[in-house]
Protein backbone atom coordinates (compact mmCIF):
# COMPACT_ATOMS: atom_id res chain seq x y z
CA UNK A 1 0.00 0.00 0.00
CA UNK A 2 1.55 3.42 -1.44
CA UNK A 3 1.57 6.20 0.86
CA UNK A 4 -0.02 8.20 -2.08
CA UNK A 5 -3.16 5.59 -1.90
CA UNK A 6 -3.65 6.58 2.24
CA UNK A 7 -6.97 7.86 3.16
CA UNK A 8 -7.69 9.78 6.18
CA UNK A 9 -8.05 6.91 8.55
CA UNK A 10 -4.69 5.85 7.79
CA UNK A 11 -3.12 9.32 7.90
CA UNK A 12 -4.90 9.24 11.31
CA UNK A 13 -3.76 6.02 12.59
CA UNK A 14 -0.45 7.40 11.33
CA UNK A 15 -0.44 10.62 13.05
CA UNK A 16 -1.88 9.06 16.89
CA UNK A 17 0.72 6.63 16.49
CA UNK A 18 3.39 9.04 15.83
CA UNK A 19 2.74 11.35 18.53
CA UNK A 20 2.09 8.32 20.94
CA UNK A 21 6.04 7.17 20.21
CA UNK A 22 7.06 10.17 20.72
CA UNK A 23 5.42 10.70 23.81
CA UNK A 24 6.50 7.25 24.73
CA UNK A 25 10.21 8.15 24.09
CA UNK A 26 10.04 11.50 25.72
CA UNK A 27 8.99 9.29 29.30
CA UNK A 28 11.58 6.93 28.94
CA UNK A 29 14.33 10.00 28.22
CA UNK A 30 13.05 11.68 31.52
CA UNK A 31 12.99 8.50 33.07
CA UNK A 32 16.58 7.24 32.45
CA UNK A 33 17.92 11.14 32.80
CA UNK A 34 16.53 11.43 36.45
CA UNK A 35 17.81 7.89 37.22
CA UNK A 36 21.12 8.61 36.24
CA UNK A 37 20.98 11.99 38.68
CA UNK A 38 20.08 9.69 41.46
CA UNK A 39 23.24 7.21 40.99
CA UNK A 40 25.27 10.57 40.24
CA UNK A 41 24.09 12.01 43.74
CA UNK A 42 24.24 8.75 45.23
CA UNK A 43 27.90 8.18 44.48
CA UNK A 44 28.62 11.77 45.07
CA UNK A 45 27.33 11.33 48.74
CA UNK A 46 28.93 8.09 49.22
CA UNK A 47 32.73 9.46 48.59
CA UNK A 48 32.11 12.44 50.40
CA UNK A 49 31.11 9.89 53.54
CA UNK A 50 34.07 7.75 52.38
CA UNK A 51 36.35 10.78 52.93
CA UNK A 52 34.99 11.83 56.38
CA UNK A 53 35.47 8.63 57.58
CA UNK A 54 38.98 8.22 55.97
CA UNK A 55 41.63 9.01 58.57
CA UNK A 56 43.62 11.86 57.92
CA UNK A 57 47.19 10.99 57.24
CA UNK A 58 49.81 13.41 57.47
CA UNK A 59 53.01 13.93 56.20
CA UNK A 60 55.91 13.85 58.54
Amino acid sequence: MAISTWGSTEWGLFTFNFIAIAIIIWALRKKILSKLAEVEERQTNNAKRRRRNLPVIEDE
